[in-house]
């Protein structure tokens, strides 16, 4: 073969390709819109509800708490323990506190009365008024998106957070942020 001979590639060999690119790309835009990379939180000053959670208290980095969530929906479901959503309580902040020292209140929001297991300790919410984001995807994009158009909201009217910061798991889809707000 000469210098100025090229090997084809046949078509049905282009033609696969370009099908894989092509799902690839579709699989990758699906999984960023279920994280809601697209997505932009919904921000509302309101008057909450008042919730009753069913928690442990956890000490470690915030990041491992998928898991513990897990980890107590079993202890739950095996106790027969109606459950709301799931919830978690930050309590410190986490650019803050080194990770092994972060503090929250892992668990679900329950019924008023319902009995549950007894390594769980129960914490009423009462309502009051705070600032809610509302996103509309994945918890960990939800967190990066929503918080600071929090802070965002609150400096343009002159205020700040304040922790605990309680987060809220509609399913898998929905995170609402709670944080209240002070001068």
């Amino acid at each position: 073969m000469s210098q100025q001979e090229m090997k084809v590639i046949p078509d049905h060999i282009i033609k696969k390709v370009i099908f894989a690119l092509i799902i690839t790309l579709v699989g990758t835009t699906g999984v960023m819109f279920f994280m809601g990379t697209f997505s932009k939180p919904t921000l509302e000053f309101k008057v909450t509800d008042p919730y009753r959670l069913a928690y442990i208290s956890h000490t470690g980095p915030y990041n491992n708490i998928d898991g513990l969530i897990e980890e107590l929906r079993v202890k739950m479901d095996e106790a027969n323990v109606e459950v709301i959503d799931a919830a978690v309580l930050f309590l410190d902040d986490a650019s803050e506190v080194k990770l092994e020292d972060q503090q929250s209140k892992v668990g679900f929001i329950i019924p008023v009365n319902v009995r549950v297991p007894d390594e769980f300790e129960i914490m009423d919410i009462p309502s009051s008024k705070k600032l809610v984001g509302t996103f509309n995807g994945g918890a960990l994009m939800g967190s990066y998106r929503t918080y600071p158009a929090m802070q965002e909201w609150a400096a343009s009217k002159g205020k700040r957070l304040s922790l605990p910061a309680l987060e809220i798991y509609h399913g898998k889809s929905s995170v609402e942020y709670h944080m209240a707000i002070v001068d």
